[in-house]
């Protein structure tokens, strides 16, 4: 391996390791209860619905996308030539891809592991850079931001999502249908992991409580506009699976709830390793939903306290 990519790659690690004791864990324990909770999580989720390695294959494809991101691979790209940062994309795309694979290889979903083995290399040479010098129209407000600077970032991936909807209807696939719906809601959760500047939540003339229920409202009327297609053609083509739709549906709008209100349970910091710990337990076992959304929308009252009246 090259000196400059290994270095790239300890430093990454001993940043890792800091993040662990900073958050009170010893990382060696950490890194083996994350790998006993991805197996158990795993597990769970396939028991639960055989639409898992369709909801596994775009969990992959979102965390490989968010190293795509331009700015990362710009600050990288004044460090590195571009063979290294090739080297640099390839070994990140395949750790992030490397527990998917070997799960769905050990469950014979081996269609499946190809499909993340095929995106992680794609998506080596891929970069998420904004293709247009002109305004992207959007359905969102510019206030709050998050929908309109996230949907111009993702739109192609919306897209892909309803061409997924499409080859649903067309194989008569209703699992595939409420997946399609559900990567949109996820998608969007991608929308809040990077909080705003204090001056701009400063801005807002309203109470903590009154400025995270305006960002709730904001949050399912917009994800409300990107999910009413699938939702009308799941209804229309697949009527008798109409319960699960909406039981899904339900499911992806608290989970937007709890990521609205993640976002300044750390603020002004970006989302910490105990609060997505949290949410991801919350997520598999959705009736501790009930606990983690109070616990985090009074953190966030006292986290704004500071910038709001």
């Amino acid at each position: 391996m090259n000196k400059s990519v290994k270095t790239y790659f300890v430093l990454q690690f001993n940043l890792l390791k800091r993040r662990f004791n900073d958050a009170g864990f010893e990382p060696r324990v950490a890194l083996v209860l994350f790998a006993l909770g991805f197996v158990f999580l795993s597990n769970y989720l396939f028991s639960k619905t055989d639409a898992a390695p369709y909801f596994y294959v775009l969990l992959a494809t979102l965390l490989l996308l968010s190293l795509s991101e331009f700015r990362r691979n710009d600050f990288l790209k004044t460090h590195f030539s571009q063979n290294e940062l090739i080297r640099i994309r390839q070994l990140e795309n395949g750790i992030v891809a490397l527990p998917f694979v070997l799960f769905l290889l050990a469950t014979c979903h081996f269609w499946s592991a190809f499909l993340v083995i095929g995106i992680a290399f794609l998506m080596t040479f891929f970069v998420n850079r904004p293709r247009f010098h002109v305004t992207l129209p959007t359905p969102f407000s510019r206030k709050p931001f998050e929908f309109t600077v996230g949907f111009r970032a993702t739109w192609m991936l919306v897209l892909a999502a309803l061409v997924l909807e499409v080859i649903a209807i067309a194989v008569s696939n209703a699992q595939l249908g409420i997946a399609a719906m559900m990567s949109v809601i996820v998608l969007t959760l991608n929308f809040y992991k990077t909080p705003e500047d204090a001056y701009y939540v400063w801005n807002f003339n309203r109470t903590p409580y009154q400025f995270l229920i305006y960002k709730i409202t904001y949050a399912w009327r917009h994800v409300s506009v990107l999910v009413l297609p699938f939702v009308l053609l799941n209804g229309i083509f697949f009527w008798e699976q109409i319960g699960y739709t909406l039981l899904f549906l339900g499911m992806g709008f608290l989970v937007q709830l709890l990521i609205v209100l993640a976002k300044y349970v750390d603020y002004p910091n970006e989302i910490g390793l105990i609060t997505t710990l949290l949410i991801i337990v919350s997520i598999f076992f959705p009736l501790l939903l009930l606990f983690t959304i109070p616990f985090f929308f009074v953190q966030g009252i006292q986290r704004l306290n500071p910038y709001l009246k």
